[in-house]
């Protein structure tokens, strides 16, 4: 049935998208799926866990940040968990991008999980775990949406208070994974919608076989009592 493949095309490839989100920033992978990312052509100073740096670019992960460091580019990945904190300052202003604004990050894991479970039941025939799937993808999309709101007030945040810095000259873009969070919540929503297709054609195709089963025995009812 091609709106239960496409149902399940959906949720895999959103569970993809959001997984690949989730997962830690790395050296090894240049932190391509980050959220926000800001590149400075002055000298910026961070101060991270009694730890001072020059920097050139930052990008914002769900676990933690990466720093690439001006003397040689070379990115340094810290996991600090869920609600993380970042102190910059140049030569005459400071600025703190608190935890505040990260810990609502952690939404992100909690949106591919629910979608693993969408996923796991649309693979079910059953009728009724159908309509579940679909309700569970709806739910998806509404924890995704939550997930890019927060996605959007980090940027928001990190926008502001880097543009406070007077010799920054700072580049602030969303990331890769900002935008993945944003396609992911569409895919959601229309895996939700092609469930319910799914549900209406099954359960047509269920009423009519047993329209198919009773009819027969309706007919051999009637003979037997005109006989």
């Amino acid at each position: 049935m091609l709106s239960t493949f496409i149902h399940r095309a959906l949720l895999f490839t959103t569970f993809v998208l959001l997984f690949i989100t989730s997962i830690p920033l790395s050296p090894y992978l240049q932190g391509v799926f980050d959220i926000t990312r800001t590149s400075f052509d002055g000298n910026i100073q961070l101060i991270h866990h009694n730890e001072s740096a020059i920097l050139n670019e930052i990008r914002f992960g769900v676990w933690g940040p990466c720093f690439y460091h001006a003397q040689d580019g070379t990115p340094t990945c810290p996991t600090t968990g869920p609600a993380y904190s970042v102190h910059l300052h140049d030569e005459s202003h400071t600025v703190n991008i608190s935890a505040s604004w990260t810990r609502g990050l952690a939404i992100h894991p909690i949106a591919a999980s629910v979608t693993l479970i969408g996923l796991l039941l649309s693979l079910s025939s059953h009728v009724t775990v159908t309509i579940i799937s679909s309700i569970v993808s709806f739910m998806g999309a509404i924890i995704v949406l939550s997930a890019f709101a927060c996605d959007t007030a980090l940027y928001a945040c990190v926008f502001r208070r880097i543009n406070k810095l007077d010799s920054s000259n700072a580049s602030i873009i969303p990331g890769t994974g900002y935008w993945l969070i944003f396609t992911s919540g569409f895919l959601l929503f229309f895996a939700g919608i092609t469930g319910l297709s799914s549900y209406k054609k099954r359960s047509s195709d269920r009423k009519g076989r047993i329209n198919e089963t009773s009819y027969p025995l309706t007919l051999r009812n009637s003979q037997t009592t005109l006989v």
